[in-house]
């Protein structure tokens, strides 16, 4: 959707923490806002688009042959799009919690969980 004028910003920050020599832990935090100026008049339009996104991730290797990885993603409240349906009500805001696993039994055959 066009607009005469957009202003947005935002920033991410990340990090990598390793663990010893058995793993690593990943996380990132994105925040972004935006305005628009369409017909001389203000509105906040980052249609989808959610002012905040934590994603975390720790990876283990306790053994050699083995990987587990726990991860957690949140996703913050969004507006929807002009068209979208449901009206104008906010999209809910929304975490998932996952698992990976994986064990080599030799160097090119592995079994995989998630």
């Amino acid at each position: 959707m066009n607009r005469d004028e957009q202003n947005d910003y935002g920033f991410e920050i990340e990090s990598n923490i390793g663990i010893g020599n058995i793993g690593q832990w990943v996380s990132n935090f994105t925040y972004i806002n935006g305005r628009g100026i369409n017909a001389g008049i203000p509105s906040k339009n980052l249609f989808r688009r959610p002012d905040f996104i934590v994603n975390s991730t720790l990876t283990v290797n306790p053994f050699k042959s083995l990987t587990v990885a726990p991860s957690f993603r949140y996703v913050g409240e969004r507006i929807p799009g002009e068209y979208d349906l449901g009206g104008p009500n906010p999209m809910s805001a929304y975490y998932t919690i996952d698992f990976y696993a994986a064990y080599t039994i030799k160097k090119k055959i592995s079994l995989l969980q998630t």
